[in-house]
């Protein structure tokens, strides 16, 4: 499995620090909050979920110059379990960098304190979510600890799975249709909360008034024609009855055109029927679309404009 390598530097330069640095993960944030007491220097924890300490391949633990003392490092779990290593250059006055790996500290470098892969045995094999920064130190101006890098190499995530694309449906519409004060039974649906008519339906109802428009096919252009101020052209079957059920409705594929015009509305075939969202139609032929809770009922004013 390809690896990706992500180097976490955690930083203690004075007591007083209060550093932030980014984590393995874009969305995880590590503090360090070193102690004002000198004996500690602060501690790093990560999300219980991650599983980042068994993906350490290497600890490189920088000294500056200390006077006397050292530094340790302490692993702890949410079980109280804890283990302490000693890294320190004696209280020597030569600073010291420890690059430590599960196969020991290596060998270039300046080499004190414990058993360094049982370090690494504790990263892999127990639940650990903090990592600890202490100081043996008698002078707290003098604090032995540069920085801790630790290196991770994590397996790459998985793809997120695309997800599936939701079927849409075309529920019968319920509510009652008043078109200039009169009820007419349209068979309309309701698509992704959407009432949508019958084109010719519409423009049957609407013929005789001042909003009337006239549908037609171009077939060079395979594009549905619709024309405003034109009596409609009756062509049979109009404001028939939809069949009974929940439908699947499917984009229409033929252009628009409104008086000779291009035009962008959202419409969908069913049952061989083209049906058009209310609202859009009465946009365009300016007529008012309106709704009456109260009643449940849809209401078409061919007296006044569209208004949203």
């Amino acid at each position: 499995m390809r690896t990706r390598k992500f180097l976490c530097l955690i930083l203690a330069l004075a007591i007083s620090a209060f550093i932030s640095v980014a984590a393995f993960a874009e969305e995880q944030l590590i503090e360090i909050k070193p102690d004002v007491s000198g004996t500690s220097g602060g501690q790093w924890y990560w999300n219980d979920d991650d599983d980042i300490s068994k993906y350490v391949t290497e600890i490189v633990l920088e000294l500056t110059e200390p006077t006397k003392g050292g530094a340790f490092i302490v692993l702890q779990g949410p079980n109280e379990l804890w283990k302490q290593y000693m890294v320190t250059n004696g209280g020597g006055t030569d600073a010291g960098v420890f690059v430590i790996t599960p196969q020991g500290v290596q060998p270039e470098s300046y080499e004190y304190g414990q058993n360094y892969p049982d370090l690494f045995k504790t990263l892999q094999t127990e639940q650990v979510d903090q990592i600890g920064l202490g100081y043996y130190i008698p002078d707290v101006a003098a604090l032995p600890v540069k920085s801790l890098t630790l290196i991770c190499e994590m397996p790459d995530k998985a793809p997120e799975p695309t997800p599936k694309p939701v079927a849409l449906t075309a529920q019968p519409t319920a509510s009652k249709v008043l078109v200039n004060g009169k009820e007419v039974a349209f068979g309309a649906y309701n698509i992704s909360g959407f009432n949508y008519f019958k084109l010719r339906d519409l423009a049957y109802a609407l013929s005789g008034t001042p909003k009337q428009f006239e549908v037609g096919w171009d077939a060079k252009a395979e594009a549905i024609t619709l024309t405003s101020g034109k009596a409609y052209t009756v062509a049979g079957g109009e404001l028939e009855a939809n069949g009974a059920g929940i439908k699947t409705p499917v984009a229409t594929s033929s252009l628009i055109s409104i008086n000779g015009k291009a035009a962008s509305l959202a419409a969908y075939n069913i049952d061989s029927f083209n049906y058009f969202q209310l609202r859009d139609i009465g946009k365009a032929f300016n007529f008012s679309v309106g709704w009456e809770a109260a009643s449940s009922t849809i209401t078409i004013d061919t007296s006044k404009g569209y208004t949203e």
